[in-house]
């Protein structure tokens, strides 16, 4: 399997059975019918979007094939919350972010590999999360998370 795909099929459902939060990629891919996404219920919320970003190598071999290497990545989580409560809006914030620390403080386990892998997923880092923009006459928030995993190729 792809280092990507290796990575995206062990992280997304350990992250969801974690936290609780649904795949939005999942629920948009199964709601479509013309081609557009359909609008998310209430039921979808919380949910998370995982995007890949940027790779980087850095450790390349003697024939200066890469070996090592750090791949960036953004979730997005999206929220329903009571408009003009901005107290319970921080308080949930907080909580989302104190949850989201915690599976990246050792909630995720790097996959064993198997047969066939062409790499290895050795860790996930948080790196930023973005600052919090409070719409008091708003239902719906998020939350950016700037993460990446560091893997080898085989």
């Amino acid at each position: 399997m792809t280092r990507e795909l290796i990575f995206l099929n062990t992280f997304e459902p350990q992250f969801a059975a974690f936290t609780g939060w649904k795949s939005l990629t999942a629920v948009e891919t199964g709601a479509r019918t013309t081609g557009a996404a359909a609008p998310l219920a209430p039921s979808d919320l919380p949910g998370f979007e995982i995007i890949p970003g940027e790779a980087k190598y850095d450790a390349p071999d003697l024939f200066a094939f890469p070996r090592t290497g750090t791949q960036a990545f953004t979730i997005k989580v999206l929220f329903s919350h009571y408009q003009l409560a901005v107290t319970p809006l921080r308080t949930l914030r907080a909580g989302f972010v104190s949850l989201l620390e915690t599976f990246f403080s050792g909630g995720y386990l790097p996959p064993v590999t198997a047969p066939g892998d062409m790499a290895r997923i050795d860790s996930v880092q948080l790196l930023t999360i973005a600052p919090a923009i409070l719409g008091k006459t708003k239902t719906r928030s998020s939350i950016t998370v700037q993460a990446a995993y560091h893997f080898t190729i085989l």
